[in-house]
């Protein structure tokens, strides 16, 4: 959106908001997927359900080779703090939109089959021990700065919720901290977890994520700021 603006934003403006959407977020979310998320499927699920594991996986180099691509058209925008051409303005907004789309099939085929299948062959447990590998895998700086974005992302879905608007929103915030598969109980607990239509966001993020983290996050969002700059308000 701010690329459609008038005046379009500058080079370096830009190029922050890349720094912290891709190569801080997506390119996180892809070591993660393709470090731990994708072996973990194809090792715990049933073979009859590696078809949708090498769907999610081809998804995944997809839509990072086209990331890949648009981050070396943004990293060579000129570094004068002047508004971008309205034409260079206007194909990097197209670009993103076509980086969007293929991020938001990737997250629908999550939802529809990857999310189901874990929860009908994997217990809680093994859902939970899953997610503390990928923290420890984060580190502690990026896992508390992942924290802070996913805190942001249900704050702004519950709003939106309240408004009328619903829907699925930051699914790859979710995924980045291996939340996405602790969505369901094996043992016969209901659909609950981030990232599903119709849950309570702020309620699974109170009980998924202790107290003491969440009352550090107020003080972790000031580094979490200075990495999104312009970009907070928009999670």
């Amino acid at each position: 959106q701010a690329l459609e603006s008038d005046p379009p934003p500058s080079g370096p403006a830009v190029q922050h908001a890349w720094a912290h959407l891709w190569t801080f977020s997506a390119v996180a979310l892809e070591g993660t997927e393709g470090g731990l998320f994708f072996p973990w499927l194809a090792k715990e699920l049933p073979p009859a359900c590696a078809p949708a594991v090498h769907r999610l996986a081809a998804l995944s180099a997809a839509e990072q080779v086209r990331g890949a691509a648009l981050a070396a058209r943004v990293k060579s925008l000129d570094r004068d703090d002047v508004p971008l051409e309205r034409g260079k303005a206007t194909s990097l907004a197209r670009s993103c939109a076509e980086l969007r789309m293929a991020l938001t099939a990737k997250h629908a085929h999550a939802l529809a089959l990857a999310v189901p299948l874990v929860a009908a062959h994997l217990t809680a447990a093994e859902q939970a021990a899953f997610n503390q590998r990928v923290l420890s895998s984060l580190g502690i700086g990026a896992a508390r700065l992942h924290l802070v974005g996913m805190h942001e992302v249900v704050e702004a879905t519950d709003r939106a919720r309240a408004a009328g608007s619903g829907g699925v929103r930051g699914w790859a915030f979710v995924q980045s901290l291996g939340v996405g598969p602790s969505l369901s109980s094996k043992s016969g607990g209901g659909l609950v977890g981030f990232g599903v239509d119709g849950c309570d966001q702020r309620t699974v993020f109170r009980a998924r994520i202790p107290w003491v983290a969440r009352s550090l996050i107020p003080r972790w969002r000031r580094l979490y700021a200075k990495r999104a700059g312009p970009l907070l308000c928009e999670c």
